[in-house]
């Protein structure tokens, strides 16, 4: 092309092109003017909308006539059919090239010369939908020119952009053109905005290594505010940017009109204050110290002290801005002192250490009087300390009832004990060993009982009186000395008549038998001995109904039928000793119905957990409950819990515990809270045998967390992740997905056709 005559146009260079055509210098042969010559890009010669596409931007551009926009000359077609505009030539630079070396002053100049011609466009109800730094021209005198309508849309006509497509450049697009939306002149707003944030602060406020992050920062994040960056922009410049970087267009400036009213207010001010304090103006210093001490009201240090230390540069002798840094620094000590002893406290409590927690959270309290975290464990670790004093009272009561051999007393007490705390072991062990205690006495009254009816029962066995002893001695002796006495007269008498000589005397019987018991066919004994055989065999099957009752000795005593048997028992064993012994099998047999009754009874308990902070999801042993803390789970079975809570955020708690009958187990864990972490996330649609990225929305834990590709802070723990493009399913259905405290994951979803 170059050299070429194309009708009255001699091209003499190429100066650019962009994604419709290509420029090049070129001098009007008729009227001896240099001019700028677009072609249609030759790729796009055969294609009808782009050529549509060209020919609207000729009747856009040429429908003004302003300083600040170029000038169209005329629209026409070369004899090979190539579409060409002429438009006037500027010798000068494009913004893009001169960015970096504006100052504030230049800037803003160039920022009301801009605004004045959008808001000539969009009088005419043209809309450019492609402000950049390379669109915009600045002469060497100083005149700024906006070229290039070739996305422009006028009010009206037929929709030039084909449905389904997105024309602009990345970083200067607005929210509404990434979507697809229908746009406006406040898009041009938009674009105007970013192209402000960029001369002042000196980078894009949608920075990114891809295209598709820029395009989801532009929709979904907030830039820094400008002036953190550059403390030297005056705050009203701040505003401006700021409104017309809102995301919904309806937030921006209604007008162009009203944004250029706005940005010659602060040339018109700037130049006053530049005039008389140069570069380090007391409105700078003025608006750096206003805003840091509106986020010193917040608490936030860092933004306060970054403001405070950016008066210090412009001026190093500025004695409020160093008082008001000396005040930063020392709050923020005293923060990170309170910090570390609230850490502290919060360490102690979880090892059970509660009065030395009590004092490190009173300390909180000492540096901060208004620190809510503080107070509320201050009246967690008392409430303990108060359960735990109350409970070594009653352990003392129960070694004086010991001591005293008074268990059921001893019982008693320990049941107190349980109450206030069901998992302490000394008393579980105190109670059970009490009971034993009873027992054993029982059994020794019962051992007592039975000697004694043995003794009632059995016949006595016959023995002679002492006297009758004596009398028979005594009658012995008479006899045998007799005997000696009248032996030779005996000796020679003669036998005694009717009697053999040989005859043997009959023996005198001498056994047992010969022995008559009166008490041996008494019907009264008799009936004794079988009522009291009648009563121990009911005493075993009582025993044995006793010991299948389910639970410990602790369950067992809030299970009101197995006290009741108790208590009937007891008068039964009585009933035994005191040999009533019919009464006391009509007992034995009673205490073993309701010890029966007893095992049929379900035994369940209550356990109430709580944590700090709430809204953590409880497991009990293993299974997921689906209630959050504070909760209290009723009608449980009795026996061991394993407890887990998971919150996002924080760390698991795990703890243990023992449900007894009939009473409320409580568990309190305080969660360490974890730093988050990060989720870099894309998505490609897979079509085809080959994969392109592509825009999905993003749900986390079932709530929409905007749009992807993108990166997203996230509690560290699990995470249900899901995501939807129109006509695609994701791969394998929706993920779970664990993020680490301050670690980043990265993952990239495959969508493919349902």
């Amino acid at each position: 092309m170059i050299g070429k005559t194309i009708s009255h146009y001699r091209i003499l260079e190429q100066l650019g092109g962009g994604g419709m055509g290509i420029v090049y210098r070129a001098e009007d042969i008729k009227l001896k003017r240099p001019v700028a010559l677009k072609f249609l890009s030759p790729q796009l010669g055969f294609d009808q909308e782009a050529k549509r596409r060209f020919m609207h931007e000729a009747q856009a551009a040429s429908a003004l006539d302003h300083p600040n926009i170029c000038t169209i000359y005329e629209i026409d077609e070369a004899e090979d059919g190539q579409m060409f505009i002429a438009m006037a030539y500027y010798d000068g630079e494009t913004l893009k090239k001169k960015i970096s070396h504006l100052g504030i002053s230049e800037g803003i100049k160039v920022a009301v010369q801009i605004a004045q011609g959008l808001a000539q466009a969009h009088k005419h109800g043209i809309v450019h939908r492609d402000i950049k730094p390379a669109n915009v021209m600045i002469t060497n005198d100083g005149l700024v020119k906006i070229v290039d309508f070739g996305l422009a849309k006028l009010v009206g006509t037929t929709r030039v952009t084909k449905v389904g497509t997105t024309m602009g450049t990345p970083l200067y697009m607005s929210p509404e053109q990434i979507k697809g939306s229908e746009v406006d002149h406040r898009s041009d707003i938009w674009s105007f905005g970013v192209v402000l944030y960029e001369m002042f602060v000196g980078q894009p406020p949608f920075p990114g290594e891809y295209e598709q992050a820029i395009l989801y920062a532009i929709v979904y994040q907030d830039p820094p505010p400008a002036a953190e960056i550059n403390p030297q922009i005056p705050a009203p410049l701040e505003r401006i940017i700021r409104q017309a970087l809102q995301k919904s267009a309806e937030d921006r400036f209604d007008s162009m009109q009203a944004m250029l009213g706005d940005l010659k207010r602060v040339e018109r001010d700037f130049s006053k204050s530049f005039k008389q304090t140069s570069a380090d103006t007391a409105s700078d210093i003025f608006n750096l110290l206003d805003r840091g001490k509106n986020y010193l009201e917040k608490n936030e240090y860092g933004e306060a002290l970054s403001r405070f230390r950016a008066v210090l540069q412009l001026n190093p002798d500025n004695r409020q801005a160093r008082e008001l840094i000396a005040d930063v620094e020392r709050r923020q000590k005293e923060q990170q002192e309170v910090l570390k002893v609230l850490s502290a406290g919060k360490r102690l409590l979880e090892k059970g250490e509660y009065h030395q927690a009590l004092k490190t959270f009173q300390e909180v309290l000492a540096l901060d009087p208004d620190h809510r975290e503080a107070r509320d464990f201050i009246s967690k670790a008392q409430e303990i300390i108060k359960r735990l004093e109350a409970i070594d009272k009653l352990f003392a009561d129960a070694e004086f009832y010991s001591k005293k051999k008074k268990f059921e007393q001893v019982l008693g007490v320990y049941k107190q004990i349980l109450d206030l705390d069901p998992t302490n072991k000394n008393a579980l062990r105190g109670l059970q060993e009490a009971e034993k205690e009873l027992q054993t006495i029982a059994s020794e009254r019962t051992r007592t009982i039975s000697l004694s009816a043995d003794a009632l029962t059995k016949p006595p066995k016959p023995r002679l009186k002492l006297g009758i002893w004596i009398g028979a001695a005594v009658a012995v002796v008479i006899l045998i000395a007799g005997a000696v006495r009248f032996w030779p007269v005996i000796k020679n008498s003669p036998a005694p008549p009717n009697k053999a000589p040989n005859e043997i005397p009959a023996p005198v019987n001498t056994s047992k038998d010969s022995v008559k018991s009166p008490e041996k066919d008494d019907p009264k004994i008799e009936r004794l001995a079988v009522l009291k055989k009648e009563a121990e065999e009911a005493r075993r099957a009582m025993s044995t109904a006793k010991q299948r009752v389910p639970g410990s000795a602790n369950d067992k005593l809030q299970n009101p039928r197995y006290t009741g048997a108790l208590a009937v028992e007891s008068t039964a064993n009585n009933q035994f000793q005191a040999g009533d012994f019919e009464a006391s099998r009509n007992s034995f047999k009673r205490a073993t119905t309701l010890y029966q009754a007893a095992s049929a009874i379900p035994l369940t308990g209550n356990l109430t957990v709580n944590s700090t902070p709430p809204g953590a999801l409880i497991y009990l042993n293993g299974r997921a409950t689906r209630e959050k803390t504070p909760f209290t789970f009723s009608g449980l079975e009795i026996g061991n819990y394993q407890i887990r809570l998971t919150l996002p955020g924080y760390s698991e708690g795990n703890s243990a515990t023992v449900v007894t009958a009939n009473q409320t187990a409580r568990v309190e864990t305080v969660l360490r809270q974890l730093l988050p972490g990060t989720l870099a996330v894309s998505a490609v649609i897979w079509e085809n045998g080959s994969e392109r990225l592509a825009f999905a929305e993003l749900f986390v834990d079932g709530q929409a967390l905007g749009q992807i590709p993108g990166t997203f802070s996230l509690s560290a723990g699990g995470h249900r992740l899901n995501a939807k493009i129109f006509g695609y399913v994701l791969e394998g259905g929706e993920k779970i997905i664990t993020i680490q405290s301050e670690q980043t994951t990265t993952l990239k979803l495959k969508f493919v056709k349902p």
